[in-house]
């Protein structure tokens, strides 16, 4: 390809073109800042909400989890409650669930079983306490 002198050419009308379209160009220069800064905070906004909600789960739940496991058999049951860096090891059954009510056809609520050592987590005594 030929080399083409014209560099200081297109520079001199780009430079012209900017200053005549002065208002157009500072709109635009402000259209993409304030749209980049409008990105940055919705996912900012976001992920905090996210973590937030998250967080506010496990309080809700009554207690601060570090692990749930499903499926454990006895002998992983057993080494949980002998490894020493676990506090405290219970144990969760799902009963089963409400499938609807009169007032409600989406209930979205489960029945669990749990043992002392959870509620002792949670409530800060045996499940077995509170119905003596």
């Amino acid at each position: 390809m030929l080399k083409n002198p014209n560099y200081k050419v297109i520079r001199r009308m780009a430079w012209r073109n900017l200053k005549a379209n002065g208002r157009k160009t500072i709109t635009l220069f402000l259209a993409v800042l304030l749209s980049s800064f409008l990105i940055f905070t919705i996912f900012t906004v976001g992920n905090s909400y996210f973590k937030l909600q998250k967080l506010q789960n496990i309080r809700m739940s009554g207690a601060d989890f570090d692990a749930i496991m499903y499926g454990v058999t006895e002998e992983q049951r057993q080494i949980c409650e002998n490894a020493p860096e676990i506090i405290l090891t219970g144990t969760i059954g799902i009963c089963g669930w409400v499938e609807k009510t009169e007032k409600d056809s989406t209930p979205n609520v489960g029945l669990v079983w749990a043992d002392d050592g959870v509620g002792e987590r949670k409530a800060g005594r045996k499940i077995s306490e509170s119905f003596q």
